[in-house]
């Protein structure tokens, strides 16, 4: 099967048949999507990264700890389709802007 793009993943086609009209999805096979997932995942990473290294500042403090390990768990759950990469961006950003 061709490789598609994140956008196609999320695309919705109107097939016609003899009883009407219905939607159907376009399916693709779970690895290539895991894979998209992370490379997405690791790009929202890698930006915050930049960011944070940017910035100057960066301390270990427990709270960016905690903040650490939830993105590395939300990670996981990112990947294997259990929770959404809007979720992830949004407590990745959190970190960025943590200061203590």
């Amino acid at each position: 099967m061709e490789t598609r793009t994140l956008k196609a993943l999320s695309v919705l086609r109107l097939k016609g048949n003899q009883q009407g009209n219905h939607r159907e999805t376009i399916s693709f096979p779970q690895e290539k999507s895991r894979e998209t997932l992370e490379i997405i995942a690791d790009a929202i990473l890698q930006d915050a990264c930049r960011k944070i290294q940017a910035s100057g500042y960066w301390m270990p403090t427990p709270a960016i700890r905690r903040l650490e390990d939830e993105i590395n768990n939300l990670y996981f759950d990112v990947v294997s389709g259990k929770a959404s990469l809007e979720n992830f961006k949004a407590l990745v950003n959190q970190w960025t802007i943590t200061k203590q």
